[in-house]
């Protein structure tokens, strides 16, 4: 088992590929942090089809394209994109890094630019 599949299973890291292909056009195997989810809905169990996953998976694939501002950087092995998420009175500035995992598989794991 793989080091992302046992930050899945312990609830570190949430699966959102779905929403990650279905709203920012990313076909690989996409998650958000624990931490990320908390900043959004404190104490409330974690619903990948929830609208806030959704909006940040549009938000992503704003930055990807340059419809809203963003930086790309290297990051731990692979490719970092910095873009600011806003809902409502939060503002967050968010990561979204792309790297292989053991097997070489490309995934992404977005989280917020305080997690590093």
């Amino acid at each position: 088992m793989d080091s992302r599949t046992q930050e899945i299973r312990a609830g570190v890291l949430h699966d959102i590929t779905a929403s990650a292909r279905a709203c920012a056009r990313l076909d690989l195997p996409t998650g958000i942090t624990h931490r990320l989810w908390e900043t959004l809905v404190p104490g409330e169990p974690f619903r990948a089809s929830d609208e806030r996953v959704k909006e940040i998976c549009y938000a992503l694939g704003f930055a990807r394209v340059g419809a809203i501002p963003a930086q790309w950087f290297d990051k731990a092995g692979g490719q970092a994109l910095r873009f600011e998420f806003e809902r409502g009175e939060q503002n967050l500035s968010l990561i979204a890094v792309v790297y292989p995992t053991e097997d070489l598989t490309l995934v992404c794991t977005i989280m917020r630019s305080d997690e590093d």
